[in-house]
This record gives structure tokens, C-alpha cells and sequence, in this order.
């Protein structure tokens, strides 16, 4: 009677670990709250499974932890984050990584990366367009990334590496200068105004019309004088 009973809580328990172990795998992180925590304009209360795409917000005097294998990230308060899986973007705010699978952090242009596989730790911080980064533990490099408009590419440089113990501080911009065509640069190919086929036609049709009037005035009128 004993066993039986045992056996009915232990599957009972099972039932309801399993989803929610589910869940956690296909999230691929958790987010653990404290203080005013939202996921997706939602407050999460204590905890939350995050999903690729969700947005998490901490208000004053709150943070986030957020946990996935080899990972733990504090989201510091008033921040912004965004997360994409293999990589956070920081829309404002700050965040402390720690990491041992290569996570890594996006501000505008800038993409912080660790340089191995070895634990490694560093933060972020973005207020302004002004963006701060600190490697605490090993080194991480600092990549640009620049969209050309008028061919869709996205091309990536290396910006140099941080070793630990460094800092440095970039505007969120670097990276996107020169990535931007020209709005005043005409298109290949053509002129300036007066060089337009709109203002050679119109040029033609005035001419062509003041022939014409010409032509039908009568003789004496042809002349502004009489001889």
C-alpha cells in the first residue's frame, strides 16, 4: 500500500516537472526578477522563461538574472535588453555576462565577443550612445558591423581586442559611419538641375511654340518698327 502510494506522487511529480522542463530547454534561458521586472511590457514577478526575441526591462532599483547553459547575465537597472539567443542587444542600460559558450553583447554597431571558450567575464554599458565595456575576466574583442544600404551587405571588422582587466569606451555609432549612401550625392549617371531631361523638354516646347507664333503673325506685325 506504501509503495503504491509512492509511486502515484513520484509520477504525479514527474507529470508536472516534465513541461515545465520543457519549456526551459526550448526557451533556452530563465529570467529570474527582482524588484520591477518586465518581459515583453509584462511583469514577470519572480521568474520567466525567455524565448529569442524578448525584450526585458528592469526599472529603478531592479535587476534580472538571466541563466541559460554556460551562462549568467545581471541586467542592471534601467536597462533594455533584448534577447537573440547566442547574443544580447542593449538598447540602453547595463549588463554583466558571465560565459563560458560565447555569448555575446550588440550596441548599435559594436558587437563585444570573448576571444576563447575559457569562462569568461565582462560588462557593457550603454547610456547616451555612449558605450563602456569592461573585461573582468579574459579578454573579449571588440567587432564592427556596417550595412551598406545600397547593396543590402553587412560587413564585419575587427576593432581590436580587450584584454582582461582593460576598458574602454566607443560611441554606439562606430562602425555605422560611411555605412550610409549620400542623400545629397546625385544618382550615377546624372546631372545637375539644369542638366535634367524634364528642363530640356520644357526648353524644346518653348521654343518650338514661340517659332510658331512667329510664323502666323502677319508681316508688318513681324517687327516692332516700321521702315
Amino acid at each position: 500500500m506504501f509503495r503504491g502510494v509512492i509511486r502515484i506522487l513520484v509520477s504525479a511529480s514527474l507529470i508536472w516537472i516534465g513541461p515545465a522542463s520543457l519549456i526551459a530547454a526550448d526557451a533556452g534561458a530563465v529570467l529570474y526578477g527582482k524588484g520591477v521586472v518586465l518581459r515583453n511590457n509584462t511583469e514577470i514577478g519572480t521568474s520567466a522563461a525567455i524565448f529569442p526575441g524578448d525584450l526585458i526591462e528592469t526599472k529603478s532599483d531592479s535587476t534580472g538574472n538571466l541563466n541559460s547553459l554556460g551562462t549568467s547575465v545581471i541586467i542592471l537597472p534601467n536597462s533594455l535588453v533584448e534577447f537573440e539567443g547566442q547574443s544580447l542587444s542593449v538598447e540602453h542600460g547595463s549588463v554583466s555576462v558571465g560565459t563560458s559558450h560565447g555569448i555575446s553583447v550588440r550596441v548599435g554597431c559594436i558587437t563585444i565577443v570573448p576571444v576563447s571558450s575559457a569562462w569568461t567575464q565582462f560588462e557593457v554599458t550603454d547610456v547616451n550612445g555612449t558605450v563602456h565595456v569592461a573585461a573582468k575576466k579574459n579578454d573579449v574583442r571588440l567587432e564592427t558591423q556596417t550595412k551598406l544600404e545600397s547593396t543590402k551587405e553587412t560587413s564585419s571588422h575587427k576593432s581590436g581586442d580587450l584584454r582582461e582587466g582593460e576598458q574602454t569606451t566607443r560611441d554606439e555609432s562606430d562602425g555605422c559611419k560611411g555605412g550610409k549612401k549620400d542623400a545629397a550625392t546625385p544618382p550615377a549617371g546624372t546631372g545637375g538641375i539644369l542638366s535634367s531631361q524634364y528642363v530640356k523638354d520644357g526648353a524644346i516646347a518653348a521654343i518650338g511654340g514661340l517659332g510658331l507664333y512667329l510664323l502666323l503673325q502677319p508681316d508688318d506685325a513681324a517687327s516692332p518698327w516700321k521702315p
